[in-house]
């Protein structure tokens, strides 16, 4: 098992141990919902109703041997945004207040046997969409267009309404502006219609 394999396992058995709901997001469930990527991170996103709740989510991954990277603050909220742990010298980022739309991505995740973990929640391809388009409108990453581009690829109907009524939450939980995430998630549609 790579160091990329255990950090991940442990991860997910960290999270199940404390008990609140949480969803595999970023690149490694963008490549379970479409086709293999690298990635050098492992990412979650925790349904947490108060800092104090994350705090205590921070406590416990504390206790089960990750260690404080750092701590991002919603500065418009005043709430805790991400947590970036480390573990054996990986990455893990737990979103607990980045997006407004947790516990709609967290509820809409599905169960996904991943080799070497086994079962584990990740987020739909909809969920996905919509945490990618609000990425894609807060830094020029190229590794975010490309995974909009692979989600929009697979989406069906439904997951694109879905993605939808998730952007227009986050806009509407002033997590963005409205027309820019519409806008990057209709751009992104409209290239996979036409062939681009």
């Amino acid at each position: 098992m790579t160091a990329f394999q255990q950090t991940l396992v442990g991860a997910v058995q960290a999270l199940r141990s404390i008990g609140l709901p949480f969803a595999l997001i970023g690149g490694v469930a963008v490549s379970t919902r479409t086709e293999p990527r690298f990635t050098q991170d492992v990412d979650f996103i925790v349904s947490t109703q108060s800092d104090q709740v994350a705090q205590q989510l921070a406590h416990g991954m504390f206790q089960r041997g990750f260690t404080q990277h750092a701590l991002l603050e919603d500065t418009r909220t005043g709430r805790i945004a991400t947590m970036r742990l480390l573990k054996d010298g990986m990455i893990v980022d737990l979103l607990v207040g980045a997006t407004g739309i947790e516990d709609e991505v967290v509820a809409g995740a599905t169960s996904v046997d991943l080799p070497g973990v086994g079962p584990c929640l990740v987020a739909s391809v909809a969920g996905l969409l919509a945490l990618k388009t609000l990425a894609r409108c807060n830094r020029n990453r190229p590794d975010d267009e490309a995974d909009l581009h692979r989600l929009v690829a697979v989406a069906d109907a439904r997951e694109l309404v879905e993605a939808r009524r998730l952007v227009a939450l986050i806009a509407a939980r002033g997590g963005g502006s409205a027309s820019a995430l519409e806008g990057v998630l209709s751009r992104v549609t409209r290239a996979l219609d036409s062939g681009g």
